[in-house]
């Protein structure tokens, strides 16, 4: 979700996740005409070891219930993936239903 929003302190992270999408964007714009699609899967946090250690970093508990399940975001993947021939889907943002704040 770094590329959706701005975060305090992580300016550089945050630029190269917007700098993705914007090659995403260019290279689905250059290749649609080849029958290329492209789609930007934009997942909010997600149960991984990655995220255990940013939780500690940020000085914050890591309760791995309010973040999604690594299967949501495979799930997100397949949809574009079996998307039909004849429709784009050029991005899909997946959050956790539970809803929390952090420190």
């Amino acid at each position: 979700m770094a590329a959706m929003r701005v975060v305090r302190d992580r300016g550089a992270y945050t630029a190269s996740k917007l700098a993705l999408g914007a090659l995403a964007d260019a290279l689905q714009a250059e290749e649609l005409h080849n029958g290329v699609g492209v789609t930007s899967i934009y997942p909010g946090r997600t149960t991984t070891d990655m995220q255990q250690k940013v939780r500690v970093h940020e000085g914050g508990a890591f309760q791995p219930e309010e973040y999604l399940a690594p299967e949501a975001v495979a799930h997100a993947v397949l949809a574009a993936v079996q998307a039909p021939v004849d429709s784009q889907l050029t991005g899909i943002v997946v959050t956790p239903a539970i809803v929390r704040t952090l420190n």
